[in-house]
């Protein structure tokens, strides 16, 4: 009999103890889903501080159209042939290239600058959709500046391949073209 209250003893134990631990991890995903909503809060905050206006989607979409029916409408063959109506980037790769400036190059600012495709130069691009892509068709390239110039490494970056600290900071392309 003294064994069976004894196991009963424990097994209570255990499942005070269990609940003990459930509560504190629900407690600790809690806390971290809070510090994360706090974090996401001053960002914000930080925006509005800098007076960040967003344009309104309307007037977003009617700039959009008239492009279409400016560009998209044309007889000239080059510039219909090089009619490209928006780029995708992956979210995840352009995040890592943006924090990658941040952290080895003085840029402060990023320029979209128009070019058009003119192909996989020596097939040095290996990403899955660039061999989609047709010659001659508009494309964008995010530069990265500092001021007015073009932005310089000041610590190399994991992606180096062979730069060097006070080289221009490299741009980022090779968006998806649409259509």
């Amino acid at each position: 009999m003294r064994q069976i209250i004894l196991s009963m003893c424990c097994l209570f134990a255990f499942c005070l103890y269990s609940y003990g631990q459930q509560k504190q991890i629900a407690k600790a995903k809690n806390t971290q889903a809070e510090n994360t909503k706090k974090a996401n809060a001053v960002k914000l905050q930080k925006l509005s501080l800098l007076d960040v206006k967003i344009p309104d989607h309307s007037w977003v979409q009617t700039c959009i159209r008239q492009y279409a029916n400016v560009y998209g409408v044309t007889t000239d063959t080059r510039i219909k042939n090089a009619h490209t109506t928006e780029i995708a980037f992956q979210r995840d790769l352009l995040k890592a290239w943006l924090e990658e400036l941040e952290l080895t190059t003085d840029c402060d600012n990023i320029r979209v600058q128009f070019g058009i495709y003119t192909g996989n130069p020596d097939n040095r691009y290996t990403i899955p959709h660039i061999n989609r892509i047709k010659a001659n068709r508009l494309m964008i390239f995010l530069y990265p500046y500092s001021g007015n110039n073009k932005a310089r490494i000041t610590a190399l970056p994991l992606s180096a391949k062979g730069k060097m600290v006070g080289e221009e900071a490299d741009p980022y392309d090779l968006g998806e073209i649409h259509p």
